[in-house]
């Protein structure tokens, strides 16, 4: 629940697209004249249960705030069969120990006659209706505080990500198809592609003609950028999506490297000198340029403001304000903003003074919320959008910050 109740956020915040869910493994069974196809599931019981749970419980709210035709329209559309004269029979069909429970679930059904599986097995509770709890809490706490109108719009927009951003390949198998061995070949775990390995690869490419020189250049330009992250890889492979926004606010999670590509070989293409130490270079320099703040954001707390011209006592006001953000785990969608912010005054394009109460307007924002039990959910939309020039003013950045769907608690 939690992690598909995140996949569809990514898709609301338009941080992704869609986002797949693998695939789904079907047996069909022999075909009635006049009944609708019936399949075994073989593989995706557990997804296709947590998605018509998800469902069926946003029904389940929207009924109770009054929507009762998109309500209905939620459930005749999706999660039954329609029935002209009778009862509506459910989609779906858990396993046999689970229909007690799933009967329960279906009970909640308001404006839908619908039937329940007869003979139902198993307990009254367990994980099925858990799942459920979970689902209608997070939920809730996702519209806490927002008005009722932008709850409910809330609540549909959620449901249209659930039912058109999430995606599968289905795979139905024939007669001579071991449903064991399609099981088994498609869980084994393969090993996962990292923007950083695609990254690397683009950076270094151009240095293939000598195999002596990629090696210096190498451990000239790249060890140093990935060793400032540490041993852990996924440090650096955060970094580069909030990087992308920063060029690009409108892009998408799995547009991050195609972005960065064509940047670089639109930056490599107008370099006079196309030496490949040059052209490394010229990368480098556009990848590592907000690397210090992400990573005094995101895990030190700190920087090395001494190579600025910013004055002793301001340097020690900005490494509060960053250490304070490193502390209360500053969500990395904050880092589109909250990077070129410290960069700015870095390189001293930004007033102090001013930079300082931009990142107590955030501080604020973010611990105000989490005193008022609200979850760093929502916010990718937008902090990505957030870096104008009008928003290095701080009325106009608590202006942006408070939205239809997010709340900026006042004192």
């Amino acid at each position: 629940i939690d992690n598909l109740f995140h996949d569809a956020e990514t898709v609301d915040d338009e941080e992704y697209k869609s986002r797949f869910l693998g695939a789904l493994v079907f047996e069909p069974e022999d075909a009635e004249i006049g009944a609708p196809a019936r399949y075994w599931v073989i593989d995706g019981q557990q997804r296709l249960t947590t998605l018509y749970i998800l469902l069926l419980v946003v029904a389940n709210e929207l009924h109770e705030r009054g929507e009762e035709e998109r309500a209905k329209n939620l459930v005749e559309n999706y999660l039954v069969l329609r029935s002209i004269d009778g009862p509506c029979e459910p989609k779906f069909r858990p396993t046999v120990l689970d229909t007690r429970q799933f009967n329960g679930l279906l009970s909640g059904i308001s404006n839908v006659d619908v039937q329940f599986i007869a003979g139902a097995q198993g307990e009254d509770n367990g994980r099925m209706k858990a799942a459920a709890s979970r689902a209608r809490r997070l939920i809730r706490d996702r519209v806490a505080g927002l008005e009722e109108t932008a709850a409910t719009e809330w609540l549909w927009r959620f449901a249209d990500c659930l039912l058109t951003g999430m995606r599968f390949v289905t795979i139905t198998l024939g007669d001579d198809h071991d449903a064991n061995e399609v099981f088994d070949r498609l869980n084994t775990a393969a090993v996962t592609l990292r923007t950083l390995d695609l990254v690397r690869n683009e950076v270094m490419k151009v240095t293939s003609g000598s195999l002596e020189q990629a090696q210096h250049i190498y451990d000239q330009h790249w060890i140093p950028f990935q060793e400032k992250f540490g041993e852990d890889d996924s440090r650096a492979e955060r970094y580069f999506y909030p990087l992308g926004l920063t060029r690009d606010s409108s892009i998408a999670k799995p547009e991050t490297f195609d972005l960065l590509s064509t940047r670089w070989k639109t930056m490599r293409a107008s370099a006079e000198n196309k030496a490949p130490s040059n052209l490394v270079k010229i990368v480098m320099e556009d990848l590592t340029e907000h690397q210090e703040a992400f990573i005094a954001f995101m895990h030190d707390g700190s920087l090395g403001l001494w190579r600025s011209g910013i004055s002793g006592d301001d340097r020690k006001m900005v490494n509060q304000r960053v250490s304070r953000l490193r502390r209360l785990n500053c969500p990395v969608v904050t880092m589109p903003y909250l990077m070129p912010l410290l960069t700015g005054i870095m390189k001293e394009e930004i007033e102090v003074a001013n930079g300082l109460e931009l990142f107590d307007v955030v501080e604020a924002f973010l611990v105000r919320r989490a005193l008022t039990g609200r979850e760093p959910t929502g916010l990718h939309a937008v902090f990505r959008g957030l870096w104008k020039p009008d928003d290095l003013r701080v009325g106009a950045l608590v202006a942006r910050l408070e939205t239809s769907t997010i709340v900026f608690p006042e004192d």
